[in-house]
C-alpha cells in the first residue's frame, strides 16, 4: 500500500488509481490487488535505475556500435520501461527489439492519463536519470495510438508497435508462464522481470518461470528485478545464474537483484 502522504488521483477506470510518487512522475495501484505497480519513491527513477542501469541496457545503448539491443520483459505494467528504454535508444540512434508479455492490458485512457513524458522531464529535472526525455513524449504519442487500435480488451496474441524501423515494441497478450524458448527466435541481452510481487503473484516466481528466463538469455546476459528477497534469490540461483544485489534508486528500494547469465552455468 501507498504511503498515506502520497497523493492518489482517480482514473477513468474504477480498477485503478494513479499514484504520485517522490521524484514527480505518476505510477498506478491496483485497487483489485492493492498492489502499486512502482515504488512510491519514483516511479520513473525506478524504472531507470533497476531495469536499465542494472542491466546494462543503458550502458550498452549509448556505445553507439549500431548492435541491435534485445529486451525480454514480464509485466508490460504501465509501459515506463518501454518508453524509457525506446526513449535512451532513440537518442542514441541505436536499434531495439523490446519484447514484452502481459496478461491484462491497461485501458488506453489509463495509459494517456499516466503522462509518463512528464514523469520522465520531472525525474530528469531532479538527476535520476538522463538522456530519456527528448523522445518520450513523440514514443508515447504514438503508443497511446497503436493501444487505441487494439480495443478495450485485446484478445490473446502478438501485437507489433514499431516507432522507427528500428525500435520495435512486440507486445503479447497472454500468460507469461507459457512462454517456450524454442518458439523465440532471438536470445536477449536482458530480462526485465517486473511482474506484480511474489505474494500477489506467485505463479511467475517459479523455478519453472526463472529458468525460462535464463533460457532466454545470451551468455552474460542479465535478468534484472525489484524483489530481493531469500526465496526468490534462491530459485534465481538454482537456475544457473550468478546473483547479486545492487543499490536501489536513491530514496526508493536498498537493494534490488542483478542475476549474470554466465558462460559457465
Amino acid at each position: 500500500m501507498p504511503h498515506p502522504n502520497r497523493p492518489l488521483i482517480p482514473t477513468a477506470d474504477s480498477r485503478y488509481q494513479i499514484l504520485v510518487t517522490d521524484d514527480g512522475s505518476y505510477s498506478l495501484m491496483d485497487t483489485v490487488l492493492e498492489e502499486s505497480y512502482h515504488s512510491g519513491s519514483g516511479a520513473a527513477a525506478e524504472s531507470y535505475v533497476v531495469y536499465l542501469q542494472n542491466s546494462r541496457i543503458a550502458s550498452r545503448l549509448r556505445q553507439s556500435d549500431n548492435l541491435p539491443t534485445r529486451v525480454f520483459e514480464y509485466g508490460f505494467g504501465t509501459g515506463m520501461n518501454f518508453i524509457i528504454t525506446a526513449s535512451l535508444a532513440a537518442a542514441e540512434k541505436q536499434p531495439l527489439l523490446f519484447t514484452s508479455w502481459e496478461h491484462r492490458l491497461l485501458p488506453g485512457v489509463v495509459f494517456e492519463q499516466l503522462q509518463i513524458p512528464s514523469s520522465i522531464i520531472a525525474a530528469e529535472k531532479l538527476e535520476l536519470l538522463h538522456d530519456c526525455s527528448a523522445h518520450a513524449r513523440s514514443i508515447t504519442d504514438a503508443f497511446l495510438r497503436f493501444r487505441d487500435e487494439l480495443g478495450n480488451t485485446p484478445e490473446k496474441g502478438v501485437y507489433r508497435f514499431a516507432y522507427t524501423d528500428d525500435i520495435i515494441l512486440e507486445l503479447n497478450i497472454g500468460d507469461a508462464t507459457t512462454i517456450s524458448p524454442t518458439a523465440l527466435r532471438d536470445s536477449y541481452q536482458s530480462v526485465y522481470f517486473d511482474a506484480f510481487s511474489p505474494k500477489t503473484n506467485p505463479d511467475l516466481w517459479t523455478e519453472p518461470v526463472l529458468r525460462t528466463a535464463f533460457e532466454l538469455l545470451e551468455n552474460n546476459g542479465t535478468l534484472v528485478t525489484y524483489c530481493v528477497n531469500s526465496v526468490v534469490r534462491k530459485l534465481v540461483a538454482q537456475c544457473g545464474f550468478k546473483v547479486t544485489k545492487e543499490p536501489g534508486p536513491i530514496g526508493g528500494k536498498r537493494e534490488v537483484l542483478v542475476a549474470i547469465k554466465t558462460p559457465d552455468r
